[in-house]
């Protein structure tokens, strides 16, 4: 596996939860080239994630897989320990996983559906952050990105639950990185617009050609394009951002 040995990340390691397929697989494949050792997290599809650390170790990469529930406290627990078991101290958290999306009209859902996307994509940030911090405050040295999505600036109807969250999410990484600049760690999140994954044949080819239309640089998003912007962060090349969002979306959203 080629080194990408020139951005400071060679030798850190890297923990990226929901991480064994679309988004968040690029991601930790990408540290990996820059040298990481990477830690994959899932949580229900164990096929999955043993395809997804095959192609990680054949390519030359040091890696594991866990399974956990990061929104569940004493499951990211575990996952934290069990990184730090096989490769030491987390340098690199990467907040990926995002729980089910659910898409229902603000006046057919209910609080039930707004807390499980909270649950989904904040508590697992808050969980794995908390337990990573101390020692990247320690060491002097820390990196941590959160994945959002641009609908913050561009609310699509039936995503009340799904924006909410992503707006304490946002909300929660500004008040992080204000807390622990100090210390050398910084905080940012990365909001995608829509990226082709194993999810996007569902969706309408009608939707697509619009997006995609709507989209100046003329494309869809793969989930490279993604992971180039979280390696960004990740990098010494970033190391003066914090507290930072940044729109992946090929222009579609602007300003």
């Amino acid at each position: 596996m080629p080194d990408i040995d020139i951005i400071g990340i060679k030798g850190k390691t890297a923990l990226v939860s929901g991480s064994t397929r679309g988004v968040g697989f690029a991601v930790a494949a990408l540290l990996a080239r820059a040298g990481a050792r990477v830690v994959l997290n899932y949580h229900n599809d164990s096929a999955r994630a043993d395809v997804a650390l095959y192609h990680l170790k054949e390519a030359g990469a040091e890696a594991i897989a866990v399974r956990a529930d990061v929104s569940r406290e004493e499951d990211a627990l575990r996952l934290v320990q069990e990184a730090v078991t096989a490769f030491g101290p987390i340098d690199i958290l990467v907040n990926n996983a995002h729980g089910r999306i659910i898409r229902e009209k603000f006046g057919q859902t209910d609080w039930a559906t707004h807390q499980s996307h909270i649950d989904g994509i904040v508590k697992g940030a808050y969980h794995l952050s908390c337990l990573v911090l101390e020692g990247m405050k320690e060491r002097g040295w820390g990196r941590i990105v959160n994945i959002g999505n641009n609908m913050l600036t561009q609310p699509i109807t039936g995503y009340s639950g799904l924006t909410a969250a992503m707006g304490a999410l946002f909300g929660l990484t500004r008040n992080l990185a204000a807390e622990v600049g100090p210390y050398g760690v910084t905080v940012n999140i990365v909001s995608p617009g829509f990226v082709m994954t194993e999810e996007a044949p569902h969706t309408n080819e009608a939707v697509l050609a619009a997006i995609k239309a709507a989209t100046p640089l003329g494309r869809l998003a793969a989930p490279d394009d993604i992971a180039g912007a979280v390696l960004f962060f990740c990098s010494d090349l970033g190391r003066f951002v914090t507290g930072a969002n940044l729109s992946v979306d090929g222009g579609k959203i602007m300003g």
